[in-house]
């Protein structure tokens, strides 16, 4: 595994770097970086495992959550035709959407919430630490403790008993 992980950060980062240096690049995270590296290799290292985990962080997290619409509009035919029809109606079929017609498109914010909501990407979210001592429903939580939010959980309680 330690091979494949160094290889899945190291083969890119050389590739990217070897455009960089033949100018062949374009504007990336990797080629913005590497005018600051200077040849500092604790700086390169850095940099080439923070752009390894920006890769990593999106890589699987965006193809589950695809997968999981792709599920969702197979097993909803209903839901696809009307969440076509919208765009359509917006975009006047002559175009992609863009980020400009998001407020006429209520309905394919809802569907991409739904999909999070329905098979969320991250069940336990990221962990947090609490910043004072509390009582949540009879159960102490010191302060400092590590908390590990269930995005599964229902945000009305959720808000009512303040673990959120």
């Amino acid at each position: 595994m330690a091979k494949t992980l160094h290889r899945t950060a190291e083969i890119p980062y050389a590739f990217a770097k070897q455009q960089w240096s033949e100018k062949k690049s374009t504007t990336c995270y990797v080629s913005q970086g590497l005018k600051d590296v200077h040849s500092d290799p604790l700086q390169e290292h850095n940099h080439k495992w923070s752009a390894f985990s920006l890769y990593a962080g999106g890589a699987d997290t965006t193809v589950s959550a695809l997968m999981t619409f792709f599920l969702a509009m197979t097993l909803f035919p209903d839901v696809q035709k009307k969440a076509q029809e919208e765009i359509d109606c917006a975009t006047g079929k002559m175009r992609l959407p863009v980020s400009a017609d998001k407020e006429r498109l209520p309905y394919i914010e809802a569907v991409i919430k739904e999909t999070h909501r329905w098979h969320p990407v991250v069940p336990m979210s990221l962990p947090h630490t609490s910043n004072k001592e509390d009582m949540i429903r009879g159960y102490r939580v010191p302060k400092g403790a590590l908390i590990m939010p269930n995005t599964w959980y229902d945000q009305t309680r959720c808000e009512k008993d303040r673990i959120c």
